[in-house]
Protein backbone atom coordinates (compact mmCIF):
# COMPACT_ATOMS: atom_id res chain seq x y z
CA UNK A 1 0.00 0.00 0.00
CA UNK A 2 2.89 2.39 0.79
CA UNK A 3 4.28 1.83 -2.72
CA UNK A 4 0.89 2.74 -4.23
CA UNK A 5 0.74 5.90 -2.11
CA UNK A 6 4.27 6.84 -3.21
CA UNK A 7 3.33 6.29 -6.87
CA UNK A 8 0.24 8.48 -6.48
CA UNK A 9 2.28 11.22 -4.81
CA UNK A 10 4.81 11.08 -7.65
CA UNK A 11 2.02 11.22 -10.24
CA UNK A 12 0.40 14.23 -8.56
CA UNK A 13 3.78 15.98 -8.35
CA UNK A 14 4.44 15.33 -12.07
CA UNK A 15 1.00 16.70 -12.97
CA UNK A 16 1.54 19.80 -10.81
CA UNK A 17 4.98 20.39 -12.34
CA UNK A 18 3.54 20.11 -15.83
CA UNK A 19 0.58 22.38 -15.02
CA UNK A 20 2.99 24.99 -13.63
CA UNK A 21 4.98 24.97 -16.87
CA UNK A 22 1.76 25.40 -18.87
CA UNK A 23 0.60 28.55 -17.11
CA UNK A 24 3.44 30.82 -18.24
CA UNK A 25 7.15 30.93 -18.85
CA UNK A 26 8.77 31.21 -15.44
CA UNK A 27 11.35 33.81 -14.58
CA UNK A 28 14.59 32.45 -15.94
CA UNK A 29 17.83 32.83 -13.99
CA UNK A 30 20.17 32.71 -16.98
CA UNK A 31 23.85 32.05 -16.41
CA UNK A 32 26.79 30.58 -18.30
CA UNK A 33 26.72 26.88 -17.33
CA UNK A 34 29.52 24.37 -18.10
CA UNK A 35 27.19 21.73 -19.53
CA UNK A 36 29.48 18.68 -19.39
CA UNK A 37 30.32 19.45 -15.77
CA UNK A 38 26.59 19.79 -14.98
CA UNK A 39 25.92 16.40 -16.63
CA UNK A 40 28.76 14.70 -14.75
CA UNK A 41 27.57 16.09 -11.41
CA UNK A 42 24.03 14.95 -12.20
CA UNK A 43 25.25 11.43 -13.04
CA UNK A 44 27.34 11.27 -9.85
CA UNK A 45 24.26 12.24 -7.81
CA UNK A 46 21.96 9.78 -9.61
CA UNK A 47 24.43 6.88 -9.30
CA UNK A 48 23.78 6.88 -5.57
CA UNK A 49 20.11 5.96 -6.07
CA UNK A 50 19.13 5.17 -9.65
CA UNK A 51 21.99 4.34 -11.97
CA UNK A 52 23.94 1.87 -9.84
CA UNK A 53 23.46 -1.08 -12.21
CA UNK A 54 24.39 0.75 -15.43
CA UNK A 55 27.66 1.67 -17.05
CA UNK A 56 27.21 5.45 -17.46
CA UNK A 57 29.68 7.76 -19.20
CA UNK A 58 29.76 11.44 -20.14
CA UNK A 59 31.77 12.34 -23.26
CA UNK A 60 32.60 15.35 -25.36
CA UNK A 61 33.17 19.05 -25.13
CA UNK A 62 32.51 21.23 -22.10
CA UNK A 63 31.02 24.37 -23.63
CA UNK A 64 29.26 26.99 -21.57
CA UNK A 65 25.55 27.32 -22.30
CA UNK A 66 23.48 30.38 -21.43
CA UNK A 67 20.58 28.76 -19.58
CA UNK A 68 18.68 28.45 -16.34
CA UNK A 69 20.68 25.77 -14.52
CA UNK A 70 17.74 24.41 -12.52
CA UNK A 71 15.54 23.90 -15.57
CA UNK A 72 18.26 22.55 -17.87
CA UNK A 73 19.36 20.10 -15.20
CA UNK A 74 15.73 19.02 -14.78
CA UNK A 75 15.39 18.38 -18.53
CA UNK A 76 18.60 16.34 -18.67
CA UNK A 77 17.65 14.45 -15.51
CA UNK A 78 14.26 13.52 -17.01
CA UNK A 79 16.00 12.15 -20.12
CA UNK A 80 18.61 10.26 -18.09
CA UNK A 81 15.98 8.68 -15.83
CA UNK A 82 13.91 7.78 -18.88
CA UNK A 83 16.93 6.15 -20.53
CA UNK A 84 17.76 4.34 -17.28
CA UNK A 85 14.36 2.65 -17.30
CA UNK A 86 14.93 1.08 -20.71
CA UNK A 87 18.70 0.59 -20.88
CA UNK A 88 20.11 -2.90 -20.59
CA UNK A 89 23.67 -2.05 -19.53
CA UNK A 90 24.82 1.24 -21.09
CA UNK A 91 23.82 4.87 -20.87
CA UNK A 92 25.93 7.58 -22.48
CA UNK A 93 25.76 11.36 -22.62
CA UNK A 94 27.59 13.09 -25.46
CA UNK A 95 28.11 16.85 -25.51
CA UNK A 96 28.79 18.17 -29.00
CA UNK A 97 29.65 21.78 -29.82
CA UNK A 98 28.74 22.81 -33.35
CA UNK A 99 28.83 26.23 -35.02
CA UNK A 100 25.62 27.73 -33.64
CA UNK A 101 24.32 24.98 -31.32
CA UNK A 102 25.26 22.72 -28.46
CA UNK A 103 23.91 19.16 -28.64
CA UNK A 104 23.29 17.12 -25.51
CA UNK A 105 22.70 13.51 -26.57
CA UNK A 106 21.45 10.92 -24.09
CA UNK A 107 21.44 7.39 -25.44
CA UNK A 108 20.99 3.88 -24.15
CA UNK A 109 21.30 0.29 -25.33
CA UNK A 110 17.60 -0.52 -24.84
CA UNK A 111 14.91 -1.22 -27.42
CA UNK A 112 14.71 2.31 -28.83
CA UNK A 113 11.68 4.25 -29.99
CA UNK A 114 9.89 3.29 -33.19
CA UNK A 115 9.81 5.73 -36.09
CA UNK A 116 6.02 5.99 -35.78
CA UNK A 117 6.19 7.10 -32.13
CA UNK A 118 8.93 9.72 -32.42
CA UNK A 119 6.69 12.69 -33.21
CA UNK A 120 4.24 11.87 -30.41
CA UNK A 121 6.70 11.00 -27.67
CA UNK A 122 7.02 14.55 -26.31
CA UNK A 123 3.22 14.92 -25.99
CA UNK A 124 1.76 15.02 -22.47
CA UNK A 125 0.47 11.71 -21.07
CA UNK A 126 1.82 9.76 -24.05
CA UNK A 127 3.41 6.36 -23.49
CA UNK A 128 4.44 4.67 -26.73
CA UNK A 129 3.75 1.00 -26.01
CA UNK A 130 2.94 -1.60 -23.43
CA UNK A 131 6.64 -2.03 -22.60
CA UNK A 132 6.74 1.58 -21.44
CA UNK A 133 3.81 1.47 -19.04
CA UNK A 134 3.11 2.45 -15.43
CA UNK A 135 5.16 -0.55 -14.25
CA UNK A 136 8.19 1.21 -15.72
CA UNK A 137 7.07 4.39 -13.96
CA UNK A 138 5.87 7.78 -15.01
CA UNK A 139 2.66 9.31 -16.23
CA UNK A 140 3.89 10.34 -19.65
CA UNK A 141 4.81 13.86 -18.49
CA UNK A 142 8.59 13.71 -18.18
CA UNK A 143 9.30 14.15 -21.89
CA UNK A 144 6.60 16.82 -22.22
CA UNK A 145 8.35 18.74 -19.43
CA UNK A 146 11.68 18.35 -21.27
CA UNK A 147 10.12 19.83 -24.41
CA UNK A 148 8.72 22.81 -22.49
CA UNK A 149 12.04 23.58 -20.83
CA UNK A 150 13.95 23.30 -24.10
CA UNK A 151 11.38 25.55 -25.83
CA UNK A 152 11.90 28.20 -23.11
CA UNK A 153 15.60 28.16 -24.02
CA UNK A 154 14.88 28.53 -27.79
CA UNK A 155 16.20 25.03 -28.36
CA UNK A 156 14.87 21.82 -29.84
CA UNK A 157 14.54 18.21 -28.72
CA UNK A 158 13.97 15.02 -30.63
CA UNK A 159 14.59 11.28 -30.57
CA UNK A 160 16.43 9.18 -33.11
CA UNK A 161 18.33 5.88 -33.35
CA UNK A 162 21.41 5.78 -31.17
CA UNK A 163 24.80 4.24 -31.80
CA UNK A 164 24.20 1.81 -28.91
CA UNK A 165 21.17 0.26 -30.70
CA UNK A 166 18.68 2.01 -28.41
CA UNK A 167 17.11 5.45 -28.34
CA UNK A 168 19.08 8.67 -28.63
CA UNK A 169 17.37 11.73 -27.17
CA UNK A 170 18.87 15.01 -28.30
CA UNK A 171 18.57 18.49 -26.83
CA UNK A 172 19.92 21.33 -28.95
CA UNK A 173 20.55 24.74 -27.42
CA UNK A 174 21.81 27.96 -29.01
CA UNK A 175 25.55 28.47 -28.70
Amino acid sequence: MQQDVNELEQLVQEMLDYARTDAQIPEMNLAEIPIKQLCQQLINRLKKTNLSTLNVKVYGDNPYVLADEHFIERAIENLVLNAERYAHNLLEIHIIRQKSIIKICIEDDGEGVSQAMREKIFSPFFRPDEGRDRQKGGAGLGLAIVKRIVDWHQGDCYVTDGTLDGAKFVITLPN
